[in-house]
């Protein structure tokens, strides 16, 4: 834990066509939220006193700025490199930028939404024969959203999915979320959109598992919830989010789980500066 000090941060945003830029060292204010859910995980980041071509480059929606947020620790390391100490906390799409003025400080707020382009404008309208595999079908529609999908995700679709087939023509038209979110909750299974990633239902990989401890930035006691569900308060980690597997080493709670949920507040010049999340119930672990 000693080594969690000395916040970090870089704002990057690259418009879809054109040059990015970011940004580092200035004050910085945040609040994200993450759910397993298959809706945008959402964020708003307020960085202080931008200068005018800046304020300009992050007012100009209609380009579909990606955002990139990272965040880190220094830590005792003197002459750091920045690019070894941080790591991407939301990665999305810039769907809101305001100003406000409050002396002595002029400040930007920027909302995003992970996967806001995706889960809102991906559309459908493909038709299979009968005896296509249906693994085929959901890596197809997933492709379709335009993110990041790893082999461990398609792996997984062939796991679930097995030889599994159409039993006559399957037509998938619609929205590509909704087309998707009707296959997966015949499995009994729902997908996610990560920093630009699919991620299927949570579930515990023990050799991934980040350690939740008092020495390793916990806050408080994890309290367990009527539904077995375990709620609790850390320093940021950034490998923590909906999908990822944590391991609680306390006196009073141990064992590893999957992540439900997940929100991180932070200020670099201020007290804020945690994160606080669900793991999920004992029903769907």
């Amino acid at each position: 834990m000693s080594d969690l000090y000395l916040r970090q941060f870089r704002l990057t945003i690259t418009p879809e066509s054109g040059t990015g830029k970011s940004w580092t060292g200035l004050r910085c204010k945040f609040d994200i939220t993450k759910t397993s859910d298959d809706i945008p995980n959402n964020g708003k980041i307020t960085i202080y006193n931008l200068n005018d071509d800046s304020r300009s480059l992050l007012k100009d929606v209609e380009k579909k700025p990606k955002c990139k947020f990272e965040v880190g620790y220094s830590g005792k390391e003197e002459n750091f490199n920045i690019d070894s100490i941080l790591k991407t906390i939301l990665l999305g799409d810039v769907i809101k930028v305001t100003d406000s003025y409050k002396r002595p400080d002029r400040n930007t707020t920027i909302e995003i939404g992970d996967g806001q382009k995706a889960l809102a404008e991906s559309k459908s309208n493909e038709g299979y024969k009968k005896g296509t595999p249906i693994k085929t079908i959901v890596i197809d529609q997933l492709k379709k959203l335009g993110v990041d999908l790893g082999e461990y995700v398609q792996q997984q679709v062939t796991d679930i999915m097995k030889s599994d087939s159409t039993a006559g023509y399957y037509s998938a038209t619609g929205m590509t979320k909704d087309v998707l979110r009707v296959i997966l909750k015949k499995y009994g299974k729902s997908f996610s959109i990560q920093n630009n990633e699919v991620i299927l239902d949570p579930e515990i990989h023990s050799q991934e598992a980040q350690v939740l401890s008092y020495g390793t930035g916990l806050l408080e006691e994890p309290v367990k919830n009527s539904d077995g569900s375990i709620s609790f308060k850390a320093l940021i980690n950034t490998d923590v989010y909906p999908g990822a597997t944590i391991e609680f080493q306390t006196e009073k709670t141990t064992g590893q789980y999957a992540v439900d949920n997940v929100s991180f507040t932070g200020d670099t010049r201020g007290n804020e500066w945690y994160m606080m999340g669900e793991t999920v119930a004992d029903e769907q672990q």
